[in-house]
């Protein structure tokens, strides 16, 4: 019966497990049988003791006989499911080739168009209930127009602009301090803790309207946070594309070191750094002057609040706030002192208040909702009638 059990078995390591446990119980019963010859301790009234034991021992080898089976049909079980396992991940790792070629397809060529879809596909866009998110819009000059328009409303976050203007000890008029080219040590530092170098010709953020055709190698501070984009437009750092050779040794309008711009250039120069400077609604300007800053020295209908830095003998420095919008300014304040560690990082967040306030006070909207409201009119103005159908056949052909 064993010999048999074993020829049936799936598996050699099975069938050494089902021999073992026979002979486990084969020596049990041998066992058994010696002991009840020896106290001679089984008898019947029907038999002798030898031939209670033979049938004992029969009854053990069916039993044995039953558990192999039953651990032969169990193995069978589970190689049956372990087949249908594999087979039910080698299904799902075939199907999932099969998504990766049809992403694949969707890129097919690389192309910008090719991106897009698989983006559109990668979302869900494209699934039913996608219809409410997903049209199309007229393409035509009113969009080319709004998306202009979109794109001049701002970017995802608050951008600002903010002059910043050099005084020297020597400079008495607009053109002086306008066309300066030089810069004290003191006001350097300063500059450079306001952001972070940028060179317009490389600088992909914000630039406050400034071009590289129109400022070429042009380099200013730059600030920028999760949700705020600051531009410093630096009198001293602007040089217009006109003038090929800076600065240029001229006949008049001195400076600091004895360069100048020749008399034929100052005119233009003062009059592109002026436009855009001037119309910046903060201003922030550092006078190392003698005398008092007065806003009719450098007049502007802009410049709605102006901070005047003084740099002050002891190493302090005084704050003036010339506040012609009558808004809330702070942290700083007219008549504040502030160490040079503190200065440039109270005087960025005091100019970025500022604007955010004059802005607000001019449109009367915050910021986010003048993009909103360009989004919600090119949906509501602009959008072709077709079916969401007939968009997924044009989209995924």
């Amino acid at each position: 019966e064993n010999e048999n059990e074993n020829e049936n078995a799936d598996s050699d390591t099975s069938d050494e497990e089902d021999s073992s446990g026979l002979e486990l119980v084969l020596g049990k019963a041998s066992s058994a049988r010696s002991a009840m010859k020896e106290g001679d301790r089984f008898t019947t009234a029907r038999g002798s003791p030898d031939m209670h034991l033979d049938r004992v021992e029969h009854l053990l080898l069916d039993h044995a006989s039953d558990i192999a089976s039953s651990s032969l049909a169990g193995d069978k079980k589970l190689n049956e499911e372990g087949r249908k396992h594999d087979d039910h991940f080698a299904e799902r790792r075939e199907h999932g080739m099969n998504n990766k070629d049809a992403d694949t397809s969707l890129t097919e060529g690389n192309s910008d168009f090719s991106l897009c879809r698989l983006a559109l596909n990668q979302l869900g866009l494209f699934s039913w209930g996608g219809e409410e998110d997903l049209f199309v819009l007229a393409k035509n000059r009113r969009l080319l127009r709004e998306v202009k328009h979109l794109d001049s409303a701002g970017a995802c976050r608050e951008q600002h602009k903010i002059a910043v203007i050099y005084i020297a000890n020597q400079h008495r008029h607009n053109m002086d301090i306008v066309t300066e080219v030089e810069e004290s040590d003191a006001f350097r530092g300063f500059v450079s803790q306001l952001g972070w170098e940028v060179n317009l010709a490389t600088h992909d953020g914000y630039t406050g309207r400034l071009t590289t055709d129109q400022f070429p190698n042009c380099k200013l501070p730059y600030y920028a946070t999760s949700n705020v984009e600051v531009i410093f437009h630096v009198t001293t750092r602007l040089f217009p594309a006109e003038i090929t050779q800076l600065p240029r040794f001229g006949m008049t309008q001195s400076s600091m070191n004895g360069r100048a711009w020749r008399s034929e250039d100052l005119a233009n120069v003062y009059k592109e750094r002026w436009r855009h400077v001037g119309n910046d609604s903060v201003h922030v300007i550092w006078s190392e002057s003698d005398s008092l800053y007065s806003p009719d020295l450098l007049p502007t209908r802009f410049g709605d609040v102006t901070l005047v830095i003084y740099p002050m003998t002891n190493g302090l420095f005084r704050v003036q706030v010339i506040n012609k919008a009558k808004v809330f300014v702070s942290p700083l304040f007219d008549g504040a002192v502030v160490s040079i560690e503190s200065l440039a990082s109270l005087v960025r967040t005091t100019a970025i208040n500022a604007g955010r306030v004059v802005r607000e006070k001019e449109i009367d909207v915050p910021f986010v909702n003048t993009r909103f409201d360009c989004l919600e009119k090119i949906s509501s103005t602009l959008t072709v009638d077709q079916s969401f159908e007939k968009l997924n056949a044009a989209v995924l052909q």
